[in-house]
């Protein structure tokens, strides 16, 4: 028995799945389901409790909507749990509420954390979070106080914002943005999947994600960035950011109904995409009269030209402003972060008087300001926990999907055959290592893929997951040349012998 959260003709209620062993709940669309009586969130607008019960298949699949793109108040069913995903904009997370997380976790059985590439957190757990871990993730600000905008909280800056000499500090505009979004309810009728980007000109850059918009710093104002598929930049250059956010939902709420059932019909979420309604409209019209803005004149205009960081010998180090401090890097392998290196890292950053961490969509974490002074001291009490951060590390460079363990769609187990190659990599010390991408299926999803639908990504290796014969198996990608289907031993000794060759 699975529990799973639901739209039951436009009401949040928890859905509890009955299936039995080749039964795959979230991808089969027609189910039998008990809807028991359980209390809507306390903010909800229909606030009460609801008691249905569907015994016979359900065929009428428009009065249930999946969710999409799990969150804190919409978690979703995988084969490993339920899973739990936080916003933190901008990566940006404080002790305090880091401490906090952490008990919830420690609650809720959660033994670790992921840290997702678009910066934000992902939990899985035996059982959905209760209402009071809910309660306390939303005291500390890891969370709205409006369940229905949470999700919405999708708002990515370089790791690096407000901390680099010579990029513009978007920070306060990261945390406008987030204000308008939690005081904002009608927003809740915005695709599931609305993303918005800061680009303030860092070293550290985040462009290769995607997002439907970016705000790009420049001349002491944002230029609105659409993505259309591929980035438009339009004329429109405003110095409030919440105006150019504000002005492009305005007008996607107003056109997104004539879409909603036009190009949508293959996702499991039935809103359009931003790009859809622009597409559908036309960008002229769609941008008619968007925002009271100053409109750029060809003049060439670029983002605030970053200065270079600093890449020690031996550890990954970022410049900041203040030149008696520096940004220290840690390697997380896969992404993961224990319980007790989460509570072993409270304690140092307690200790050293540092009050946040910065999340990366690469997958590390990024202590900031730290003393250069205390530089030595604080790796000797990282090393205790232990937390890496090392440039060298073999983990650095190693991406993977959740794989069969945790996803319908993966033919491979794609994180533990990764922690295989880590554990290969490990045996060749203080070396570098090519970037490798090791995905359960073709959409190679532990990454973000360009725009050219066969992209690699910049990856050096991409190790493709397929099922063949009921066995797994996968198809290389390797400095340019292309190996047939190996199973995953094989594959990862593939990788081994080729990169021996290759510093020899």
């Amino acid at each position: 028995m699975w529990e799973s959260p639901v739209r039951f003709r436009g009401c949040a209620a928890t859905v509890m799945l009955r299936f039995d062993s080749n039964f795959r709940p979230v991808r089969t669309p027609i189910f039998s389901i008990i809807l028991y009586g359980l209390p809507f969130p306390a903010t909800h607008r229909n606030g009460a409790n609801v008691t249905v019960k569907l015994t016979a298949e359900l065929t009428d699949k428009s009065i249930v909507e999946s969710v999409s793109c799990p969150g804190l108040f919409c978690p979703t069913i995988a084969a490993e749990g339920v899973l739990t995903r936080i916003r933190t904009p901008g990566g940006i997370v404080s002790c305090v509420q880091l401490a906090a997380l952490a008990s919830v976790m420690e609650r809720s059985g959660c033994l670790q954390l992921l840290i997702t590439n678009r910066a934000n957190i992902q939990l899985r757990s035996v059982e959905n979070l209760t209402e009071f871990d809910l309660n306390a993730l939303q005291d500390v600000g890891l969370a709205a106080r409006n369940p229905d905008v949470d999700h919405l909280r999708n708002v990515m800056t370089s790791p690096m914002a407000g901390l680099e000499l010579g990029a513009f500090d978007v920070v306060p505009a990261l945390r406008e943005i987030e204000r308008y979004i939690c005081q904002t309810p009608k927003l809740a009728a915005l695709s599931a999947k609305f993303s918005i980007g800061i680009d303030g000109g860092e070293l550290d850059s985040i462009r290769d994600r995607a997002n439907d918009i970016w705000l790009v710093a420049e001349n002491g104002g944002y230029r609105l960035v659409l993505n259309l598929g591929q980035e438009w930049r339009s004329d429109i250059v405003s110095e409030d950011p919440v105006g150019l956010v504000r002005a492009v939902a305005d007008r996607y709420l107003q056109y997104a109904d004539q879409v909603v059932n036009q190009s949508v019909k293959h996702r499991r979420s039935r809103k359009p995409r931003l790009r859809d309604v622009i597409e559908c409209v036309g960008k002229e019209r769609f941008l008619d009269g968007l925002v009271d803005c100053k409109i750029s004149e060809n003049r060439e205009t670029v983002s605030h030209v970053p200065t270079f960081g600093e890449l020690g010998e031996a550890e990954l180090l970022h410049s900041q402003k203040d030149p008696d401090r520096i940004a220290l890097e840690i390697v997380c392998p896969l992404g993961k972060l224990t319980i007790e290196q989460i509570n072993g890292l409270i304690a140092v950053l307690e200790w050293f008087d540092l009050g946040e961490i910065r999340l990366t969509s690469w997958q590390t974490l990024i202590i900031p300001n730290v003393l250069r002074s205390s530089l030595k001291s604080i790796k000797i009490a990282l090393a205790e926990i232990p937390l890496n951060p090392n440039a060298n590390h073999p983990a650095r460079g190693v991406v993977a999907c959740s794989g069969k363990s945790g996803c319908a769609s993966a033919a491979t187990h794609a994180q533990e055959h990764a922690q295989l190659l880590i554990a290969q990599l490990a045996k060749y010390p203080d070396r570098s290592f090519p970037s490798i991408h090791i995905s359960g299926c073709e959409k190679l999803c532990a990454q973000p893929r360009g725009s050219d639908p066969g992209d690699s990504m910049g990856r050096d290796i991409v190790l493709i997951g397929r099922e063949v014969d009921g066995t797994e198996r996968y198809s290389i990608e390797q400095y340019g040349l292309r190996y047939g289907l190996l199973c995953p031993d094989d594959a990862i000794a593939q990788i081994i012998t080729s990169l021996s060759a290759k510093n020899d």
